[in-house]
């Protein structure tokens, strides 16, 4: 069982992970003007 308010740590962590491996850096999103924000969550 897991405490719901982890699941968003380990989404982070996942996506993070997941663009290190298999997508542009941040500094080459960034300088495309792309940018992850985190604009509502809710957890059932």
């Amino acid at each position: 069982m897991v405490f719901n308010a982890r699941y968003l740590v380990w989404f982070d962590e996942i996506l993070s992970a997941f663009l290190q491996h298999r997508g542009p850096s941040s500094t080459e999103m960034a300088d495309h003007g792309i940018d992850f924000q985190l604009v509502r969550s809710e957890i059932d």
